[in-house]
């Protein structure tokens, strides 16, 4: 067939405008700035406020569509430790000490610890003590009030609480304020946008690319620095395979922001960042959950945990037993304690026992029969014999008579968790797994914040603070509400740091 000169240019035109709009999907917008700040969470908030207070340009870069996701939902707990080096900036008199708030410190952060980690890093701990009540001043400076919260016997520090507005959660107060303290410094930030790859020029970090995922536009933010405050990894399955390897034969649930894929890991390696070789998890105030098949199936089975209200429901109530059976934990132990003796373990799966004393249960339980989750039987000995669990019946006769004395001399659980099943079944076996909101681990940093290689040679222009760098705040447990004083007291202090540096 002979093509006219029409079709020619017909397709030359269809061409001219198919290469034109490939061209202009694969063109970056640039832009130039002194500081990058990659994730608004409460660290990065607060990079981007005390950075811009103190003269610098800041791009913020945001995932998600929203400001601090993670937190908003918060109760707003703040560690406020109030010692003599801090003392006007107190909330309330105190006569704490130092010495005795690292005391403190060491003995909660150290539950269900590791010998081999070399964690905390009390040097940087001690800052973060001292400067927590300047932290908490320094956001009422914004316009977010605080009032006295929990103390010393009940957290092991004194804490502040934000004051909510209205009806919303106080972590949406605090949120919100912080977010018009960015709008007032005419921060820029880039929403439902992933930074994906730092730019690197001879050693030096000095910008990042990043890519919108609602229309695939591609930035390149060119900077003197860059800061990552992406969260942990507790989204990533290969990072959680990597990183704590126990996980996967234990099995698990993450409830925490599905976002925290270790982003910031992921560009900070391929720079030559060392990665924290010790990891961990933050368990959920649930501690225990059935496994995800089950709640898959069902969402009424993330009910069954430790704080649950329903009765029959609770986990710390009840006998845990490993892969032959035995019992081999206190049940109700803080969730970080109960998290070790699994993970350390390695006797998975573990289960838990339930009666059918709760109609509203035993309904939940039966539909899990289809599952490999679940096992049922009349007597614990069909039980035992039905899941392969050759030491479970004299687990079980072992924790009744320690529940009907009111005394577990085995393992120390306390009379108001230590009680009897019904003498009459049926009974039923549930695979239980750890449920983690958080993760300890990240990024290496010294004691400016900024990333280090395994040689521990600090690298130029990146900085990391929050949850993808605290691991040196904790062995295994983290001190309660302490993450939000001192991702905040990071930010903080990283920015004006940042600002003795570029401005």
């Amino acid at each position: 067939m002979k093509t006219t000169l029409k079709q020619i240019l017909v397709l030359a035109i269809v061409l001219s405008m198919f290469t034109a709009g490939f061209a202009s999907a694969s063109t970056s917008e640039v832009m130039e700035t002194d500081v990058v700040v990659i994730g608004t969470g409460l660290s990065g908030l607060s990079t981007a406020i005390s950075a811009s207070r103190n003269g610098l340009n800041v791009v913020l870069i945001e995932k998600s569509s929203v400001y601090g996701i993670t937190f908003l939902t918060s109760f707003g707990n703040f560690m406020d430790a109030q010692v003599e080096e801090n003392k006007e900036y107190h909330l309330i008199e105190s006569d704490d000490t130092l010495q005795a708030a690292l005391e403190r410190w060491n003995k909660m952060t150290n539950q269900g610890g590791d010998a081999k980690i070399q964690y905390p890093d009390y040097s940087r701990v001690e800052q973060f003590i001292v400067e927590s009540a300047k932290t908490v001043m320094w956001l009422q400076e914004m316009g977010v009030a605080f009032q006295p919260s929990f103390n010393i016997q009940q957290r092991g520090a004194d804490g502040a609480k934000v004051v909510k507005d209205g009806e919303e959660m106080e972590g949406a107060t605090l949120i919100s304020g912080m977010s018009k303290m960015l709008d007032a410094e005419k921060v820029t930030t880039l929403f439902s946008t992933r930074a994906y790859e730092l730019l690197n020029n001879d050693g030096k970090v000095v910008g990042v690319k990043a890519v919108n995922t609602n229309n695939n536009k591609e930035y390149e933010v060119l900077a003197k620095a860059v800061v990552l405050a992406t969260g942990g990894f507790g989204g990533d399955e290969a990072y959680l395979e990597q990183l704590i390897p126990q996980l996967s034969d234990v099995g698990y649930q993450f409830t925490g922001n599905t976002l925290n894929t270790g982003d910031g890991m992921k560009m900070a390696e391929k720079v030559g960042a060392a990665i924290y070789e010790s990891s961990w998890i933050i368990p959920s105030p649930g501690v225990l959950l059935p496994a995800k098949d089950l709640t898959d199936l069902d969402r009424e089975y993330t009910q069954v945990n430790a704080i649950s209200r329903q009765p029959g429901y609770k986990t710390s109530e009840k006998l845990l037993v490993n892969n032959v059976g035995a019992r081999f934990t206190n049940e109700a132990n803080p969730g970080v304690v109960l998290v070790a003796d699994m993970l350390d373990g390695q006797t998975a799966p573990y289960y838990m026992v339930f009666d059918s004393s709760s109609e509203d249960l035993v309904k939940l339980l039966d539909k899990g029969l289809v599952t490999k989750h679940v096992f049922k039987a009349d007597s614990i000995k069909d039980l035992a014999s039905e899941a392969g669990l050759a030491q479970l019946e004299k687990s079980f006769e072992e924790y009744q008579e320690a529940a009907e004395l009111g005394e577990d001399r085995a393992f120390g659980k306390t009379k108001e968790f230590i009680l009897p099943y019904d003498a009459k079944g049926p009974y039923y076996l549930v695979h239980m797994v750890p449920n983690f909101v958080a993760t300890i681990g990240g990024v290496k940093t010294n004691s400016l914040n900024q990333a280090i290689t395994d040689q521990n040679v600090a690298i130029d222009g990146l900085f990391a603070v929050g949850e993808v760098a605290h691991r040196f705040l904790y062995n295994r447990a983290h001190f309660g509400n302490a993450s939000n004083s001192a991702s905040v007291t990071m930010g903080r202090l990283l920015g004006e740091h940042l600002a003795d540096i570029y401005k």
